[in-house]
């Protein structure tokens, strides 16, 4: 992909974008998480409410199971969506939303990915 600023950069994020949020998204719907650490490689990391960052998809998916991220439900419906051509082709994406936990806690959340070539 070329240069963050062209035409060409931008459709490719627009494409991308709603294709990876459908897919992130409906990985967590299941109970198990099982397919959900696909997404994240060995140097992925995340962060959540100013907590040190985890490195690598097993620590990652540990995280989620503790969080209470097994048994959410989102609701992206009337959320937020934003995709923009990134770093040597990478691609921002930023959705907003809210998650249901078990227990029935709904709260709003804005999560932020950088998509990373192959």
């Amino acid at each position: 992909m070329g240069e963050t600023g062209t035409e060409e950069a931008r459709e490719f994020a627009h494409s991308i974008g709603p294709a990876f949020v459908k897919q992130y998204y409906t990985s967590l719907a299941g109970t198990s998480l099982s397919r959900h650490d696909a997404f994240y490689g060995n140097t992925s990391s995340f962060s959540c409410n100013g907590e040190p960052s985890i490195l690598g998809a097993q620590k990652i998916k540990e995280q989620y199971v503790k969080l209470g991220f097994k048994e959410v439900l989102v609701d992206l419906e009337g959320g937020t969506f934003d995709f923009a051509p990134s770093h040597n082709g990478g691609v921002l994406v930023v959705v907003g939303g809210s998650m249901t936990f078990a227990g029935d806690k709904t709260c709003p959340f804005t999560q932020t990915f950088f998509l990373a070539p192959d």
